[in-house]
């Protein structure tokens, strides 16, 4: 099976007649055989360029979704679907009567809550402040319990002391007045006498040791320790009450109070933020085309919602879907011409998708994206555009009309006459352009091409070449 790439070729039967007939007669009269008429061409030497024609649709590169900054209402709507804004236009407005209620409510509930933490703040600090005291006075209490402790035991002890040698003094007074009544009754007894002078002495050293207590001081002393003392035992059991009745969780509770203002003062700047952002509405980032619209005048919406598209129409671009020949062709990177609404463009091949996708007619195709360079006002999107990408240039090449070549089942090639028969080349190719096809290698430039091969022409046969005149 021979496979031709299609190409139309106009044969004009008379000139095949008469060039057969002056065969014939060229036959008689020399007395040759002449071989069948064929037409041929020349292997040309030229410049060539291959170009993609592919069509596909006019995009905005950034299109941007515009949000709602507020909860309110929107007073004022001044886009539409498909008209263009300009930059730095107001294109929603909010109605802020609510949001401003909402403030003044805000205000006053901060202003009772903040009171209520006050409050709470100041019960708690009193009870900490009293819990302190009852701390620092429980420790004074122990310091003056420990003192009047000591103090009572040293008088108690003193008091012992005075109270032995007072008993000590009443016995040696009882033995010496009992000693004198036995003397008088054994006047002569020697023994008698130096007991009583020993006794005597005895009883003057106790006395004169009773002399160092004040026996009524002591006592008196002794009563008033006793009662500070027990005074102070009172105040420390009272102040250690005072000092455990501490709230371990009274310093969160302070804590928590904080955290609650600081909640009333933050829902309060909330709603100040809003109103900001309500005032300010919402105006265009950059001069674009209008889209999908999603709300309307009046209508309350949540801070967040999306509104509207806007397509910036500066930045543009064509989208195209190529196929899995030309995908092998095109990169990034590479130049273009484009056709929009009967006006030339240029513009460079930006981004080749990653990802295959399925065309209307079941096809794999890839998109990819043209930049366009200079977009002006004539430009619309989602219009056709024609899209013509120069994928491949060469100089000073050998190359023949895409009709002359012929492709196999394992090969591709093209018929040439050699010394008056066909004869068959097998060739290699390159670059395709609308009319001819590079030939890298297996064509001389002096081969003669035979660009219309009929069922009556197969390699051997005899021909006389005939060179078309070029059309």
């Amino acid at each position: 099976m021979k496979k031709k790439i299609k190409k139309k070729w106009i044969i004009l039967g008379v000139i095949a007649i008469v060039l057969i007939g002056a065969g014939a007669a060229s036959a008689i009269l020399g007395g040759k055989n002449a071989g069948m008429p064929v037409n041929v061409t020349d292997v040309s030497k030229m410049d060539m360029k291959q170009v993609i024609d592919i069509s596909g649709t006019v995009q905005s590169e950034e299109i941007t979704t515009y949000f709602a900054g507020a909860n309110a209402q929107i007073a004022e709507l001044n886009v539409k679907d498909g008209e263009e804004v300009k930059k730095g236009v107001s294109l929603v407005s909010y109605d802020t009567t609510e949001l401003e209620s909402a403030l003044a409510k805000a205000q006053l509930e901060k202003k009772s809550a903040d009171l209520g933490s006050d409050i709470v703040v100041i019960g708690v600090n009193d009870a900490q402040r009293k819990v302190g005291e009852a701390a620092s006075k429980y420790d004074e209490a122990v310091q003056y319990v420990q003192h009047y402790t000591e103090c009572v035991s040293q008088l108690k002890g003193q008091l012992a002391a005075a109270n032995e040698l007072t008993a000590q003094k009443a016995s040696l007074e009882g033995e010496i007045t009992a000693l004198n009544a036995e003397l008088k009754k054994k006047p002569e007894s020697k023994v008698i006498p130096n007991t009583i002078e020993q006794k005597t002495e005895e009883l003057k050293e106790v006395k004169r040791q009773l002399k160092a207590y004040d026996l009524p001081a002591l006592e008196s002393a002794l009563e008033l320790c006793s009662e500070d003392l027990a005074e102070y035992k009172a105040q420390e059991a009272e102040y250690k009450a005072g000092k455990e009745a501490a709230d371990p969780a009274a310093q969160k509770q302070k804590e928590q109070q904080s955290v609650a203002k600081e909640i009333s003062a933050f829902s309060e700047k909330e709603i100040e933020d809003e109103i900001a952002k309500a005032k300010e509405g919402v105006s265009s980032k950059a001069q674009g085309i209008v889209s999908d619209v999603k709300v309307v005048k009046g209508q309350m919406v949540q801070a967040g919602e999306p509104l509207f598209n806007i397509a910036d129409s500066t930045k543009v671009k064509v989208t195209v879907q190529l196929t899995k020949q030309n995908l092998e062709n095109i990169a990034v990177g590479q130049k273009a011409d484009l056709t929009i609404n009967g006006k030339e463009y240029t513009g460079e091949v930006s981004k080749i998708n990653r990802v295959a996708s399925t065309n209307q007619a079941g096809a794999t195709v890839v998109d990819a994206d043209i930049h366009i360079d200079r977009p002006d006002d004539n430009i619309y999107l989602g219009v056709e555009a024609k899209v013509n990408i120069e994928v491949a240039s060469k100089e000073g090449v050998l190359a023949v009309p895409l009709a002359c070549v012929n492709y196999g089942t394992d090969n591709t090639f093209c018929y040439v006459v050699k010394d008056g028969v066909i004869a068959k080349k097998e060739v290699e190719l390159g670059i395709i352009s609308d009319e001819y096809i590079e030939i890298v290698s297996g064509l001389e430039q002096t081969d003669q091409i035979v660009n219309s091969m009929g069922t009556e022409y197969e390699e051997g046969t005899a021909v006389t070449p005939v060179k078309e005149e070029e059309k």
